[in-house]
């Protein structure tokens, strides 16, 4: 039996993805540990922007965050646009 916590891999990643721990999908399984791992540190630099205090920003930790750096950085507007659907079938995607 393969040991999430050893990979570092989120249980809900898997189950998004209908992987089962017992398949031997290696090369999937590392995608899904990067894609982890770059949306942690996404986290992480949002996290010590919203601090102000913090002196060290994590930007070069992950290409995701490299890539988004002007994006999020402190003199940047940013805006989030969901979309959410008020019908029951499609509750648990909203």
């Amino acid at each position: 039996m393969l040991d999430l916590n050893k990979i570092g891999i989120d249980e809900n990643l898997l189950q998004e993805n209908n992987i089962l721990p017992t398949q031997n999908k290696v090369g999937h399984l590392n995608e899904l540990k990067s894609i982890n791992l770059s949306l942690t540190t996404l986290g992480k630099v949002i996290y010590s922007l919203a601090q102000n205090k913090s002196s060290y920003i994590p930007y070069r930790e992950s290409k995701l965050t490299r890539l988004l750096q002007d994006s999020i950085g402190k003199n940047s507007n940013t805006w989030l646009i969901a979309t959410v659907s008020p019908t029951v079938a499609t509750f648990d995607e909203t």
